[in-house]
């Protein structure tokens, strides 16, 4: 993956290296890789511990199956995502800048 995924996974942070799988996936949609962005999203999805990281992972597993051509399977993890992001409670919002240096 990439060092900060490696760092949370080594200091045992499941939130910190869901959401720097997040960002990942974001990358590699930049970079118009449909199948690594799919497989990133999903990564993150099953590892993060709250419904808004969750949600979040989904909607750019949506965008990586709108960028492979894939309406039906964006469409279910468009669906998805909402399913996690209307469970979401506040606190388990996105990490905020300089969340994880306290």
């Amino acid at each position: 993956m990439n060092r900060s995924v490696e760092l949370a996974e080594a200091g045992g942070d499941r939130r910190l290296g869901a959401y720097a799988l997040v960002r990942r996936a974001v990358v590699d949609l930049y970079r118009h890789d449909a199948r690594q962005t799919i497989d990133v999203a999903r990564l993150a999805r099953q590892n993060a511990l709250t419904d808004h990281i969750r949600g979040w992972a989904a909607l750019h597993e949506a965008q990586g199956h709108a960028l492979a051509g894939d309406p039906d399977a964006s469409m279910r993890a468009l669906d998805l995502a909402r399913e996690h992001l209307d469970a979401a409670r506040p606190e388990s919002g996105p990490p905020r800048p300089g969340e994880f240096v306290r």
